[in-house]
Parts: structure tokens; sequence; C-alpha cells
């Protein structure tokens, strides 16, 4: 009688950890956007304003979410559907802005090449040749090279010892984001989910 009374507030649980975790990865999705804020700008100050952000990161970004939702697909679990389709939209629209002004500028043979691999290998990693099991670890390799990416930016922080170069709000945004997608996992008993958000704290706490 007592499982019959906690499981539907467990699965309570677990939706409201899901809507916050949207809501705070949300905001992590959409933290480059301030970068591509530029429409009164010449050509050659948006490549300037550019150089703020990694095309690496980008594509990783774009790659990771396409994986996760790959495998959101192959679970069948929703929550992880919704946000890594939004995930994956939206980077895929900063990847094109990017490729875009660097078009306007410059010639695209450093970065269509790592395009064209970034994309076979999310096309590789999210089809029908791999299992679950194999695409939950791919997704899970390839969110630590995200996190990789995104402490790029550590090292200009401890050169300049600027801490406006730091972003407050998107720092706080993902950590709560992955104490949420982390304990999401633990109920749901998702260890794919799981490990990446351990690391997402620990980078977000970095």
């Amino acid at each position: 009688m007592g499982a019959l009374v906690d499981a539907p507030q467990e699965s309570t649980i677990d939706q409201k950890l899901a809507r916050l975790g949207e809501l705070t990865c949300l905001v992590t999705l959409i933290s480059p956007l301030p970068t591509f804020i530029f429409c009164h700008k010449s050509n050659y100050e948006k490549n300037e304003q550019l150089a703020k952000i990694s095309f690496n990161f980008l594509l990783a970004m774009m790659s990771t979410n396409s994986i996760w939702l790959a495998y959101s697909l192959k679970v069948f679990n929703l929550d992880l559907v919704i946000i890594n389709g939004l995930g994956t939209l939206i980077a895929t629209c900063f990847v094109m802005m990017y490729l875009y002004v660097k078009f306007k500028v410059t010639r695209l043979t450093v970065h269509l090449p790592r395009l064209c691999l970034s994309v076979i290998f999310a096309m590789l990693g999210s089809s029908s040749l791999t299992t679950p099991w194999q695409n939950g670890l791919i997704a899970v390799a390839m969110s630590m090279c995200q996190y990789i990416f995104i402490l790029e930016g550590v090292k200009g922080v401890l050169q300049t010892k600027d801490p406006d170069r730091v972003d407050l709000i998107i720092a706080i945004a993902c950590i709560f984001n992955a104490l949420a997608w982390g304990t999401y996992s633990i109920i749901v008993n998702d260890i794919f989910v799981f490990a990446p958000n351990v690391a997402a704290i620990c980078a977000g706490f970095i």
C-alpha cells in the first residue's frame, strides 16, 4: 500500500525537477545570444565580436544536443526529448549565424571541414547503428567535451583577474540545471544523465 501511495509523489517530483531543469537549461542554451546581437554593426565589428566565442564550443553544443536527442527518443523519455530538441535547434541557429558572419568577412576553409566532421559524427552517434547504451555513452563523452570548451574561458579570467568576465547568472543557472537534472536522473534511474551533470556541477563552481 505504501508503494502505491509513494509512486505518484515520486512521479510529481521528477516532473517538477524536469520543468526546473528545462528552465535553467534554456538559460544556459541562450547564453551565447548576446554575442550575436550586432545588427547595427559592420561586418568587421561583427567578426571581432564573434572572437569572444569558440566555434568549437558551438559545434560541440550542436552535436551534443543532437546525440542526446537521439538517446532521448531511443529510451522514450519525453522530458529529455523536449529540452534536447530545443537545444539542437538553438545550437544549430547559432552555428549558422556564426558561419554567415564569417562568410561575409573571410573564407570558411577552416570552419566547413569541422562542421562536416561534427555533423557526420552526430549522425553516426545518433543512428540506428548504436544501441541506447552506446548512444548514451557517446552523449556523456560529448557532454564532457562541451564542458572542457566552457572552461576555456577560465584561463582568460585567471590571466586578467577581471571578475567582469565571469557571467555569474550563467554560472548559477548551470549549477541549478545540473542539480535539477542530476536529481531527476537518480529518480528515473538513468546513469547517462547523472554522469555529465556531476561534471557540470564541478564546472559551474570552477
